[in-house]
């Protein structure tokens, strides 16, 4: 589908939360349109090192030192790298993926599968997980 002229594609995203229970959060940049490299950090919870991509035009955003820093694995982006150096190689390579991981796709205003009122910023659901992970 071709893109309607005149109107700027935005930004929205996956955060996939690291740890046993695997949580999928839906997430908005805080401005709207653009997620800023301090929100990809803050989303992965260290410097940001891209993945290789999944499916074209979408971007996974992964903490360059969670395996070094023995951060939890993360199952669901491990399948997606896993698979996605398979479809580039045609080999299976056993990449470990440890912590949150921000996976970022562009859309039309108002397409997205998940409406952007049911969508929190990745500093909300960062908030949200720790309240989460706190509770007995």
């Amino acid at each position: 589908m071709k893109a309607k002229q005149g109107i700027k594609k935005v930004e929205r995203g996956a955060l996939y939360l690291a740890g046993p229970e695997g949580r999928v959060v839906a997430v908005i940049p805080a401005d709207g349109r653009k997620f800023t490299y301090d929100e990809q950090c803050k989303a992965v919870g260290g410097y940001v090192e891209t993945m290789i991509p999944a499916v074209k035009g979408r971007t996974v955003y992964v903490n360059e030192e969670g395996a070094l820093k023995n951060l939890p694995p993360n199952k669901n982006t491990w399948l997606f790298a896993n698979e996605s150096i398979y479809r580039l190689n045609g080999y299976s390579h056993n990449w470990r993926v440890a912590g949150s991981a921000l996976e970022v796709f562009k859309v039309e205003p108002g397409e997205a599968l998940v409406p952007d009122k049911d969508r929190v910023t990745v500093r909300q659901a960062i908030r949200d997980a720790a309240r989460q992970a706190v509770r007995p």
